[in-house]
């Protein structure tokens, strides 16, 4: 028997006839799983020569490590710039941003936006790094 690659097994399963070729659908799938099951064995032998958790199983992966300032980066880059969106808005007379309950225009729209901007980028980091940390520890057990 041929020797196939992991896709080169699901391309010929993908264009084979079931019905007709039922013997040949079920060793092409043991093929499968015997290549996946490899796969697996070297994806574990690798992180225990890299001394981490193998991939898939971690949160935070060696190559990309979840921290709470990559995680603040992404918050700014995503809510950060919808709230300096609004204080752009509110710098230009827009009713966007009420700071003490009164509409802000100009420049003290704009501070407010980017303040509250950032508190809520610190929340949202802060929240999500805490249920990272907790998956990791329930993974781990």
């Amino acid at each position: 028997m041929q020797s196939y690659t992991i896709q080169e097994l699901h391309e010929a399963l993908l264009g084979i006839d079931e019905e007709k070729n039922q013997d040949k659908v079920s060793e092409l799938k043991q093929q499968l799983r015997e290549k996946q099951a490899k796969v697996s064995d070297l994806k574990k032998q690798i992180a225990e020569l890299e001394g981490s958790a193998p991939a898939g199983l971690s949160v935070s992966e060696p190559g990309n490590p979840m921290t709470f300032k990559r995680l603040f980066l992404a918050s700014c880059c995503s809510i950060g710039a919808f709230w300096l969106l609004l204080g752009i808005f509110g710098l230009f007379g827009f009713d966007t941003i009420n700071i003490n309950g009164e509409a802000a225009h100009g420049v003290p729209a704009l501070i407010g936006s980017v303040v509250t901007g950032a508190i809520f980028s610190l929340v949202l980091s802060g929240c999500t790094w805490i249920g990272a940390k907790v998956l990791e520890m329930l993974e781990s057990e």
